[in-house]
């Protein structure tokens, strides 16, 4: 189970939103929706709710969502992963390292 001591340092690395606006990769609307759903995390971390706030988090920004679902960044950013803005998707060589 996660607990507070994990997901607090968790979430201030997972929480890029004011990366994503300064890098324009998105706009004051998804400005607006990341800091919502991050909130959202945050609550769930205070009233000790871990696995909505993990769930949350990975519907958010962390590539582990059920197949043909979309994370909020995947969504609002067009890219398919947080690792790097340089690349929409993950090389081939990383893929053949995570199969």
């Amino acid at each position: 189970m996660l607990g507070v001591g994990f997901l607090f340092p968790l979430l201030d690395i997972a929480d890029s939103t004011e990366y994503l606006y300064i890098s324009r990769l998105i706009d004051d609307h998804g400005r607006k929706q990341f800091v919502e759903r991050f909130k959202l995390i945050r609550y769930f971390v205070e009233e000790e709710e871990y696995f909505e706030a993990a769930k949350f988090l990975t519907r958010t920004v962390m590539s582990m969502s059920k197949p043909g679902e979309k994370t909020l960044f995947q969504l609002i950013t067009g890219f398919e992963h947080q690792g790097s803005i340089a690349k929409r998707k993950l090389p081939k060589e990383v893929l053949a390292y995570w199969e």
